[in-house]
């Protein structure tokens, strides 16, 4: 494996930070990432951000298709040239203005992604409105992100997004990847995570409702019920005293129901 940094020389450019630009430096990373996501045999493959083609080999090996969607223009063009496979497609986009519902029509797919730390919600969020045709999705997140999306009701990090994720989609972690891992370095440590969609349906006001009380995670939901006009009555009396992150997933779904 050639290290980042040659290639970026011989293309006379540099990583953007601005588009999140860290690159994996060891072939073990990439295949402790490609052993945990285990793809199915001869599968659709989407890559999200392929940059200098880490992942992008080994991925195209095992597909029976292989989609790789990549912003930048000089990258795109690297990979183009790079990867030839008859099996391979390359798309110059933003994976946020990509149609997903043009992507593997009508078919089943994976995704596998390192995904840019400061745009994983939106791209998260653009991802699941396609979860009925998403086998899984292994990420690369930054750590502090895993931390959030895993967190039980109790724990500091538990919020939106711990009652987001795990509503649709079933979570494993993965290998955690320090900065040495990357070129450039980050700051911070990041990991892997694996999101199983699940086969259930979330009432999209179910999910206002609880960006709701989490905007609002230190007063008691009793007061946050109150403040938003909405009805306490047959609400549990103990949950009313409790703080959204001291409630369950399934507490939530209940009181949600409550109150319409």
């Amino acid at each position: 494996m050639i290290h980042p940094k040659h290639v970026l020389q011989t293309l006379q450019i540099r990583a953007r930070k601005k588009w999140g630009q860290n690159f994996l430096v060891h072939e073990n990373n990439v295949k402790s990432i490609f052993e945990f996501a285990h793809p199915s045999p001869k599968t659709n493959i989407l890559e999200i951000g392929p940059g200098l083609g880490a992942m992008t080999q080994v991925l195209c090996a095992h597909a029976k298709k292989y989609i790789g969607v990549e912003y930048d223009p000089i990258l795109f063009g690297y990979l183009q040239e790079t990867y030839k496979n008859s099996n391979t497609l390359f798309i110059h986009q933003d994976i946020l203005e990509t149609k997903l519902e043009d992507i593997f029509p009508g078919e089943k797919f994976e995704v596998v992604a390192n995904l840019p730390y400061h745009i994983t919600t939106p791209i998260l969020d653009h991802l699941l409105t396609q979860r009925s045709r998403i086998q899984n999705m292994t990420l690369l997140l930054q750590k502090e992100v895993v931390d959030r999306i895993i967190a039980k009701a109790g724990s500091k990090t538990y919020g939106r997004m711990s009652v987001w994720i795990q509503s649709l989609c079933n979570v494993e972690k993965g290998p955690v990847l320090k900065p040495g891992c990357f070129y450039p370095q980050p700051d911070i440590d990041s990991q892997v995570i694996r999101l199983t969609p699940l086969d259930v349906q979330i009432d999209e006001k179910f999910l206002a409702f609880i960006r709701i009380l989490f905007q609002k995670r230190r007063k008691t939901l009793g007061r946050i019920l109150k403040d938003q006009d909405l009805s306490t009555t047959n609400v549990q009396a103990d949950y009313l005293q409790l703080r959204p992150e001291d409630l369950s997933i399934d507490q939530l779904k209940e009181i949600f129901k409550k109150t319409l």
